[in-house]
């Protein structure tokens, strides 16, 4: 499980330095409005997986378990064919939509229609049967592009048009959905298949709930970026994107676990080790919030700019460790019960929830972009209970309780302080004591791994 999750980690780890390129320098040397211009192009794309109907998420649970030497090639390649044929006319559709009404992004939008889903099939299928070689070369080499490509618009031709970041976007997720259809089935002997409409609609049915319960979980990710977008325009949502856009730091450790976890999940089926998972997530995510007083440093010092993003950096920050402890054990523990359905409506009641709490912190409490974060940090916490209403064996004991407590309020109490560094070594060393406290076991355990 170790070797697994390095895999997964070290494309991550690449990809956090892409983050870092587009967090860092590209809002440094663009205006607020052409960042603001990128973000939005993003906000529009996350939500392309609805086109495929499920089908990606069917292929993920269809597999999930197997491996790869025992999938008929011929099954592989006309299930790449049928997908690929059903998102080139979503391509041709939405792309058309966006000549006609002359809007660039929408016409954008519609070219990432077939790479952007055709990338997520190899990567939903890399994981399923537990492939991650595949999926760390696909990733890293994502990865790379992108920071090539950023580099080059930023430091060689001096670009300071969001449009031309937009472009080039969508121009490396084709360059990379050729590379791994050409390098993939080369070295498997899959040849052209053909369209099976009876192949799509029985992967969809099978993922039609999940690829709901992903869509849904991206628009809750997504619902206090929408309410700013709407309510206080582009300046403000380049400045909370901004703050959201450091979440990845987080997510570069929560997502090689979570990524890893499904096909452990799968085969133990144990609630012990449930649990250990769990309480290794939180000793991980908690030390990750020593970071935000390195990030609330280098924003003082290298995007004075960006400055008023820091309140919420600090409250999302602490949001992302409920976001991340649904994503990389409850999400995966639904999937591995196939119980979708309850993982689906627990997720539309907390969606509702999310949508109501905006509205009201926004419109009674305090018209500013902090009101959306808190709302956003009230919900996360809300979806960890819920989704604990299914696995009550999860509950936290009274030492893992009082550690995530008492470190929730050292982490408060020191981005209180005035001096960021002074913040962060209070954290560290409560963070510490806590640890050698309350989660001495799972200290020694993570040392003794580390030596191995």
């Amino acid at each position: 499980m170790k070797k697994d999750i390095m895999r997964v980690f070290l494309p991550n780890l690449i990809k956090l330095f892409v983050t870092v390129l587009a967090t860092f320098f590209i809002p440094r040397y663009l205006n607020v409005e052409e960042y603001g211009y990128i973000k939005v192009f993003q906000l529009y794309t996350s939500y392309i997986g609805l086109s495929c109907l499920g089908y990606c998420e069917g292929v993920f649970l269809k597999h999930g378990g197997q491996f790869l030497e025992e999938i008929p090639r011929k099954q592989l390649a006309n299930e790449q064919t049928t997908l690929m044929t059903w998102q080139f006319v979503w391509t041709i559709a939405v792309s058309i939509v966006g000549i006609v009404s002359r809007d660039f992004i929408t016409f954008m939008v519609g070219l990432s229609f077939l790479p952007s889903v055709m990338i997520t099939y190899f990567l939903n299928f890399f994981q399923s049967v537990g492939s991650f070689e595949n999926y760390g070369k696909l990733y890293n080499t994502h990865s790379i592009l992108t920071i090539i490509a950023d580099i080059f618009c930023l430091f060689i031709i001096g670009v300071s048009d969001g449009k031309v970041f937009v472009i080039t976007t969508v121009v490396i997720n084709y360059l990379v959905m050729i590379l791994v259809l050409i390098i993939f089935n080369r070295s498997n002997k899959i040849t052209m298949g053909r369209f099976e409409l009876a192949r799509f609609v029985e992967n969809s049915q099978l993922g039609f709930l999940l690829m709901l319960g992903n869509m849904a979980y991206i628009l809750f990710a997504g619902i206090d970026k929408w309410f700013v977008k709407i309510n206080m325009g582009l300046t403000s949502f380049s400045y909370y994107s901004f703050a959201v856009q450091f979440l990845a730091a987080i997510n570069m450790f929560a997502n090689p676990i979570a990524y890893t976890l499904f096909s452990h999940f799968s085969k133990r089926k144990a609630q012990d080790f449930e649990y250990l998972m769990k309480r290794i997530m939180i000793v991980g995510l908690f030390f990750l919030l020593s970071g935000v007083f390195v990030l609330k440093r280098i924003i003082e010092m290298w995007l004075v700019k960006y400055t008023v993003s820091i309140p919420v950096l600090v409250i999302l920050f602490y949001g992302q460790i409920f976001y991340s402890l649904n994503y990389a054990i409850y999400i995966n523990l639904f999937k591995v019960y196939h119980e979708q359905k309850k993982y689906f409506i627990n997720l539309l009641l907390i969606i509702v929830l999310s949508i109501l709490m905006n509205f009201v912190f926004y419109f009674f409490i305090s018209e500013t972009m902090l009101s959306f974060a808190y709302a956003t940090m009230l919900c996360m916490m809300l979806w960890t209970f819920f989704n604990l209403t299914r696995f009550p064996y999860l509950r936290l004991k009274k030492k893992d309780f009082l550690f995530v407590v008492l470190a929730s309020c050292i982490y408060f109490v020191g981005n209180r302080m005035e001096s960021c560094i002074g913040g962060g070594i209070v954290y560290i060393l409560g963070y510490s004591c806590l640890l050698f406290l309350f989660m001495r076991d799972i200290l020694k355990m993570l040392l003794k791994q580390c030596k191995r």
